[in-house]
């Protein structure tokens, strides 16, 4: 498929656009190299986090991305189909699940790692602007939108 580059020098593709076109670009990436997991990329985040985290639970998973917990859930239950995370009843408390990733699951998980880099860096060599600049902007701005969205619920509540 080619490209028409005027359609990015247009006045009305703004930032957001932009944003959108490279998450789906990624997003089909990752679901290309991922065909031979039988999982998508929809459940790459979850396997990256509890590589990251060890054990977790479906509601820190659930704030961590700001996704529905319905969402999660049906994540959480195909990855157990496919014997990529252990759930398990918490001690501690027994209605909530501890989460964790199986032997199968951390080799996953490090794949996804490994497929987020090459993209990362693929995408960083055609900046000028170092990698920790676009990393340091990037938070800065998710940031922003959460705070965004938090004072917009918050107004529909008092009114």
């Amino acid at each position: 498929m080619k490209c028409d580059m005027n359609l990015f020098k247009d006045e009305h593709n703004k930032f957001i656009t932009f944003i959108s076109i490279i998450h789906r670009q990624y997003l089909i990436y990752l679901n290309n190299c991922l065909k031979n997991e039988e999982i998508t990329s929809s459940h790459a985040p979850i396997l990256a986090y509890l590589l990251y985290k060890g054990t977790s639970c479906q509601e820190d998973i659930v704030n961590h991305f700001k996704i529905d917990k319905g969402s999660i859930a049906r994540s959480i239950q195909k990855l157990q189909e496919k014997q990529l995370i252990n759930k398990e009843i918490n001690e501690n408390n027994r209605r909530k699940y501890q989460l964790s990733l199986t032997e199968k699951g951390r080799e996953v998980a490090l794949k996804i790692m490994n497929l987020n880099n090459e993209w990362e860096n693929q995408i960083y060599s055609t900046c000028n602007t170092n990698e920790k600049q676009i990393v340091e902007l990037m938070r800065k701005m998710t940031i922003s939108s959460i705070n965004i969205q938090k004072n917009t619920q918050k107004e529909e509540e008092n009114g």
